[in-house]
């Protein structure tokens, strides 16, 4: 049958009104999407700027803490390289003849090397003079060799004071000396120094040794060879040989005089000694004891500056080791920091992901933003803590290395200071005394710990069984440092735990206390270490490594806050691979 024209009417209508409901719907749906987007964009940029104003805190304390160590270390950088440079004076005080005090053959032939890189780079001449005294096995024969040391200390006073102070006067051995003379423009002025050697050798002789009964007067001869830069050689050993070779030939005629190689032989002493006069020799040796004098007490100065130098050496260098392992210590302290911070932002991530994949129809916005109120709290209470840790770790052990308070090891000077920090390091410990604390069930900080823990046993495959009784599990505390506590104790367990292993969390009431125990059937604890696990930065051999680097101060933490609520922490172990037990007790709000 034909429908009539009102009734198509009628159903058009209707349709109308249907589809003008349905885009209302629609329209809400579209704007609590909005609305919900907006609350989530909000909610990413507290995140942000809740992760960066962190950062931001601890990458001042870090650059704080290292610019104080970086001081310390270029201090003690400093105090080493002086003594250094202190040191290798002394060492080059050391290549001194033991009887005479001159410069031995090294440090000799080392400035004769040195004379004739100069003497080369500027075009100029150096003359080496071999002196021998004569009749030298004589005197040793006759007096005995005592005298024998005296006539050389003797011999290499005059020789030193009838050169310049830039010459050098070295002892080559036994009786024979080496005279280095710079800036010699001429053969003749090497002839005239060894004409004044052999009058100060013979004025020398002459007053210090007079004749003795029985016995002629002392005369000192000398036999003198001379070789010139570059004109007989262009090496240090050339111009010693034919130095050598040319004392020898003084040596043969037993007269005593000087030669220059390659050229005649001069006059012997004796003429040049009667030109000069008593009174001239008189002056001479006047001013040679009070030079000898004057050598001595430099030397005996010089002597105490050295000791004082090598001591002072000595403590730059602990000193410096001391900074080293200090800095090592705070850059690892801080990294370890760093990386256990962004453990309990896990649950804020977990709540934008999963707002990012369930659908938007559901009622997950209520749920996501609790999450994250609730561990953001917690997050600003573990930062708190552990800034508190760091401040005091840092100042404490930086300022007892640089002002020399740390006496002992390093790693105990930081255990000191963790432990009278940590607990104290909280800035709203007013309320972690007793007389602040809430009732809480232990139920309920269980319940939150494991839910805050759940996403790291799953990405391990590790198993949790929870053995709870029926009592009641109400004690006095603090909530958010129990949780933090016993998620401590979770992560302990499961970071040293293999995938698919098995962690236990079991409690059981007594009339007094509450008795909460973590075990897990992981790589256990060594005999060695069980009695100081609970230390900071105490770690067993077998662990190091083993799932990654913690901080090293989270069993420390736990026995913190467990003995602030006047409970005790205990753990317990086999051995390696046996697994581990952490026993926790504490006192029941009421007694049963």
């Amino acid at each position: 049958m034909d429908k009539s024209p009102s009734s198509e009417g009628a159903a058009a209508a209707a349709e109308a009104v249907a589809k003008a409901k349905a885009e209302q719907t629609l329209n809400g749906l579209n704007g609590q999407i909005i609305a919900m987007r907006s609350v989530l964009t909000r909610l990413l940029q507290d995140v942000v700027q809740a992760d960066t104003a962190l950062n931001s805190h601890q990458s001042m304390q870090m650059l704080e803490a290292n610019e104080f160590l970086t001081l310390s270390a270029l201090h003690a950088q400093t105090q080493a390289e002086t003594s250094a440079m202190k040191l290798e004076e002394v060492a080059l005080a050391t290549g001194l003849d033991p009887l005479t005090g001159l410069p031995n053959r090294v440090l000799f032939l080392d400035r004769l090397e040195h004379a004739i890189q100069v003497a080369k780079r500027g075009s100029t001449r150096l003359a080496v003079l071999f002196v021998d005294l004569d009749n030298f096995k004589q005197i040793n024969d006759d007096l005995g060799h005592a005298v024998g040391d005296e006539v050389l200390q003797m011999a290499a006073s005059c020789l030193t004071d009838a050169v310049r102070a830039v010459d050098t006067v070295s002892r080559h051995g036994g009786d024979e000396f080496l005279v280095l003379l710079a800036g010699v423009t001429m053969s003749s002025d090497a002839v005239a120094v060894a004409e004044k050697i052999g009058v100060a050798l013979a004025a020398c002789a002459g007053l210090q040794w007079p004749a003795r009964a029985g016995a002629p007067a002392m005369r000192l001869n000398a036999s003198i060879g001379i070789s010139i830069y570059p004109d007989h050689g262009m090496d240090s050993a050339t111009l010693i040989e034919h130095a050598d070779t040319a004392m020898y030939r003084v040596k043969r005629g037993e007269v005593g005089g000087y030669v220059v190689h390659g050229e005649p032989m001069s006059a012997d002493y004796k003429q040049v000694f009667n030109m000069s006069s008593k009174a001239e020799l008189k002056t001479q040796h006047s001013q040679h004891q009070s030079l000898m004098v004057d050598m001595q007490l430099r030397h005996q100065i010089l002597q105490e500056a050295n000791e004082r130098l090598v001591l002072a050496a000595l403590s730059a260098q602990e000193l410096q080791a001391a900074a080293e392992q200090a800095l090592r210590r705070q850059s690892e302290f801080l990294n370890d920091v760093k990386n256990e911070l962004r453990n309990p932002s896990a649950p804020i991530r977990i709540a934008t992901s999963m707002l990012g994949r369930r659908r938007t129809d559901e009622p997950l916005l209520p749920l996501a933003q609790a999450m994250v109120e609730k561990r953001t709290e917690a997050l600003a209470r573990v930062v708190g803590v552990v800034t508190g840790v760091v401040t005091g770790v840092v100042t404490g052990v930086v300022t007892g290395v640089v002002k020399g308070a740390v006496t002992g090891p390093v790693t105990e000077a930081i255990a000191g200071v963790v432990k009278g920090n940590l607990w104290k390091a909280n800035p709203d410990r007013r309320r972690t005394t007793p007389s602040r604390f809430k009732p809480v069930d232990l139920r309920r900080v269980i319940d939150i710990a494991l839910t805050s823990y759940a996403p790291e046993l799953k990405r391990r495959s590790q198993r949790m069984e929870l053995r709870l009784p029926d009592d009641n599990l109400m004690m006095s505390g603090e909530a958010v440092h129990l949780i933090q506590a016993l998620s401590n104790l979770l992560s302990n367990a499961s970071k040293y735990t293999r995938n698919q292993g098995v962690i236990t969390l079991e409690v059981k009431a007594t009339p007094r206390d509450l008795i909460l125990t973590v075990s897990d059937n992981g790589i256990g604890i060594s005999s060695a270490i069980l009695s100081k696990v609970f230390d900071p930065f105490v770690q067993d051999t077998h662990a190091i490594g083993f799932n990654g680097v913690g901080m090293g101060i989270g069993l420390t933490a736990v026995r913190e806050v467990i003995e602030a609520h006047r409970g005790s922490v205990e753990a317990r172990s086999a051995g390696e691979g046996q697994g581990s037990q952490f026993i926790v007790t504490l006192p029941r709000l009421t007694a049963v």
